[in-house]
């Protein structure tokens, strides 16, 4: 009936054999081979494999702790073995191309290819299918009985669908009857009479489950029911359609779009149409538009486009049906832009061009750019490659010599969103003003006095061009009253402006040593810069006469695109002067032997003095403090002192106080921040990294996480808690002793006390008022296959609690329950 051939070539401790067949039963060879024995009983037609055995038929691989090889009954049946403490090992694993199935026990017929199956794990991208009694049936299909559905990889999932019988057809879909969410093996109310779960790996067209919201402004709702559709393997869309009963409704598309190494984006077109009720039955519209495009940095070395559009037609940031998940709620300002730019490699000069638009939502102001032109010249050295051999002063600084130059385009309004609103074009397109500038700066260094100081000698040029001009007239508005009548005319004009610097800098230390066990040692580090600016007058100015006959001179262009507001030549004496305080003392714990800290990182005195203005000369003196005397505490100030005395009004006038009552003068602007940083030893190190590097870009949050490290989000500090005192006056104009105070302390912290929980918060208390401005705290619960948000707003306008459940696979993404701001009873 049969034969074997074994080989075995070089010593192995697995034998491999091959079995032929004689007769038709079983058409292709079986290739088998096991770790123990192999057993062949030729009165029964059976081989039986023991420990780790494997057999390969006609593309089928099955692995098991025992394998039974029926050649009458044309079977092949594989379970598993038992260790010394009788649990089961060696679970049979079958594999047909790319599925892959564990059970505890199969049994396939070699003529019929049906495979019966016994407490099966199938494994399919991110889904994973449990079966307690399961049938594969020549087309591919299983039919199985008390089955599970889950994303989660554990032995025993944290959640799944109980399903009570349900077909599979692989890579297509999974067709159940009766189906029930459980969550930790326990059974919950949720569940469906029948489900189609798709299972193709091609993304599919279908239906996107909304969100309840029952209760908001607008009523009970349902947000965001949507249907999706992939359109191709670069494009994806879906719809969204949300109703209120109170009849606000909305519609939503939200398209992504990717093409690998060139570009990719998102495109979100909404309208909504808004509408409260009774008793105030107001309704409003508005159109929104969100487009992210971004071009993939291996697409061209030469050009590049991205665009970032955030546009809402009301240009108001709270009218919206997503009132309790609005992250733009406290916006007060939406930014658009669209930019492409074309690059030189190997050369310093670039050119882009850009369209942008802004809205406020606080001032109802608008302003459109459309468009502006750049063109740019990065700092090049025209002399460096001249001079061959810089060994003298005056050719090094000869080399230093740096150019750059830029020149600009620009097309802009500004106007109130009334006027989008009602459609009025002629009126957005007749207060257009436009122009174009350019400016070239030279600067250069050198070392004097061996290097002892720097001297930076600079000069500057700037060009401009304005097609649009300010017309300032009194005309009679009465009789006996006239008026100040300020118009924009229509008229072309060109402005420069010439600047030369010389700045002188340097360092100075000093040393201070202390009595005391320790010998500790203070340097002072004074960098003090000497500077000299001087800007000629070398436009022309124009004047009126008020109604004193007073001559009041001023630059047509203080409004035009690219404005002047200079009117007289500039001779400025600047000054500024950086201290640094450091201190030196012997530690035994550090392996120099000395321990180093700051005592004062900074303490900055700048301002300037104007020889060429008439009065007045000496500008406001500007403070600013920075110390961090340990590393959980941190202190930042800053302060602007007017020297001048100033009237009963409140006014400053032309004399100083120092002269009148023996004071350095009153304080305009004061700012105290203290913070206090709770967190672990290792924890505050990695705030003091942060300190050091707070961003590889400069970005806009640059100097703020530069000023306050202790507030950048490391998930790799497992708890902190930030307590900041803040105490701000500022000086209101026009009053003699009147200041506009600001007392806040505001605490923030986070904590993950365990791997998978994590609790942050924040709430700001006005010590003025003595009352709590807003509070924000969120719990998160990350459940490995699912997760669990609560946020809680209990103070502020936009009061609000949202508890949200979700799964975290992306093939049940859609699976999620949020629930906002609930019935007021709740």
């Amino acid at each position: 009936m049969f034969g074997t051939s074994m080989s075995y070539g070089n010593y192995q401790e697995e034998k491999k054999d091959t079995l032929y067949l004689n007769d038709q039963s079983i058409e292709s060879p079986i290739v088998y081979n096991a770790r123990d024995s192999i057993y062949i009983d030729a009165s029964k037609n059976q081989v039986h494999l023991f420990g780790n055995a494997q057999v390969e038929y006609e593309g089928i691989n099955m692995k098991a702790g025992y394998i039974l090889i029926d050649m009458d009954k044309n079977e092949i049946t594989a379970s598993y073995l038992y260790d010394k403490d009788s649990n089961h090992i060696e679970l049979p694993e079958f594999t047909d191309g790319s599925d892959k199935m564990v059970a505890s026990k199969l049994r396939i017929n070699t003529n019929t290819k049906k495979v019966y199956i016994e407490e099966a794990k199938i494994a399919q991208s991110e889904a994973f299918i449990y079966m307690e009694v399961g049938k594969r049936h020549t087309n591919e299909e299983i039919h199985f009985i008390k089955g599970r559905f889950t994303t989660c990889d554990m032995e025993e999932p944290h959640f799944h669908f109980q399903l009570s019988r349900a077909i599979m057809i692989p890579d297509k879909k999974i067709v159940t009857g009766p189906m029930n969410l459980f969550i930790g093996g326990v059974p919950t109310p949720f569940g469906l009479p029948f489900s189609v779960i798709p299972q193709q790996k091609n993304r599919k067209h279908g239906f996107l489950f909304p969100n309840i919201v029952p209760m908001s402004d607008y009523g009970f709702g349902l947000q965001d029911l949507g249907y999706y559709t992939p359109i191709n393997e670069k494009i994806q869309t879906s719809n969204y359609i949300t109703l209120y009963n109170r009849g606000s409704w909305g519609v939503k598309n939200v398209t992504n779009y990717l093409v690998n190494y060139k570009y990719n984006g998102n495109f979100d077109f909404s309208y909504q149409d808004l509408n409260m009720g009774f008793p105030t039955n107001l309704h409003k519209n508005n159109l929104a538009l969100k487009w992210i495009h971004n071009t993939d940095v291996k697409a061209s070395p030469f050009w590049k486009f991205n665009s970032n559009i955030n546009f809402t037609s009301n240009n108001n940031s709270k009218a919206n049906l997503y009132q309790q998940t609005n992250s733009n709620y406290f916006t007060n300002q939406y930014n658009s832009d669209i930019n492409i730019s074309r690059n030189f490699p190997g050369k310093p000069y670039s050119m882009g061009m850009k369209l942008s638009f802004k809205q406020n939502t606080k001032t109802k102001m608008m302003t459109l750019n459309s468009p502006s032109f750049t063109f740019n010249v990065n700092r090049f050295f025209p002399f460096k490659k001249i001079i061959k051999d810089p060994k003298k002063e005056w050719k090094q600084v000869v080399s230093r010599i740096g150019i750059i130059y830029r020149m600009d385009f620009g097309n802009q309004t500004t106007f109130r969103d009334s006027l989008l609103a009602k459609a009025q074009w002629n009126n957005i397109q007749n207060s257009f003003i436009n122009g174009a500038n350019q400016s070239i700066s030279i600067q250069t260094t050198a070392g004097i006095f061996h290097n002892k100081f720097k001297l930076t000698p600079s000069a500057d040029y700037k060009s401009t061009l304005n097609f649009q001009q300010t017309l300032k007239e009194f005309v009679p508005l009465t009789p006996t009253k006239d008026t100040l009548l300020i118009s924009q005319i229509q008229k072309t004009g060109v402005s420069h402006i010439l600047s030369f610097t010389m700045n002188l800098s340097t360092q100075i230390y000093s040393y201070y040593r202390f009595v005391g066990k320790n010998k500790p040692l203070l340097r002072h580090i004074l960098s003090p810069t000497i500077g000299f600016n001087y800007t000629p007058q070398i436009n022309s100015v124009v004047s009126y006469s008020d109604t004193l006959n007073n001559i009041i001179r001023y630059s047509p262009f203080e409004k035009s695109l690219y404005n002047n507001y200079t009117t007289n030549s500039n001779g400025l004496i600047t000054f500024s002067f950086n201290n640094t305080f450091e201190l030196k003392k012997k530690s035994e714990k550090d392996s120099t032997g000395f321990r180093k800290f700051k005592i004062i990182e900074q303490f900055l005195i700048n301002g300037n003095y104007n020889i060429l203005k008439d009065s007045m000369k000496l500008s406001d003196i500007s403070l600013s403090l920075r110390s961090t005397p340990t590393k959980a505490l941190s202190f930042v100030s800053s302060a602007s002192i007017s020297p001048y005395f100033w009237n009963e009004k409140g006014n400053a006038i032309a004399k100083y106080a120092f002269n009148q009552n023996g004071t350095i003068g009153r304080f305009t602007q004061v700012n105290f921040a203290t913070t206090y940083t709770l967190a672990s030893k290792e924890s505050l190190k990695k705030i003091e990294n942060n300190k050091q590097n707070p961003s590889n870009n400069w970005n806009s949050d640059y100097q703020y996480f530069s000023l306050h490290p202790e507030q950048i989000v490391d998930f790799n500090i497992p708890w902190k808690m930030n307590l900041t005192h803040n105490y701000s006056i500022d000086l209101i104009q026009n009053t003699k002793h009147s200041y506009k105070r600001i007392h806040t302390l505001m605490l923030n912290g986070d904590l993950s006390f365990t791997k998978r929980w994590k609790i942050s918060g924040t709430t700001n208390f006005d010590i003025k008022t003595f009352k709590i401005i807003n509070t924000r705290l969120e719990l998160t619960r990350d459940m490995h296959c699912w997760g669990l948000s609560f946020m809680w707003v209990p103070t502020g306008l936009n009061r609000y609690f949202q508890f949200r459940i979700f799964a975290t696979g992306s093939m049940l993404s859609g699976l999620q329950q949020t629930f906002s701001k609930p019935p007021l009873f709740f």
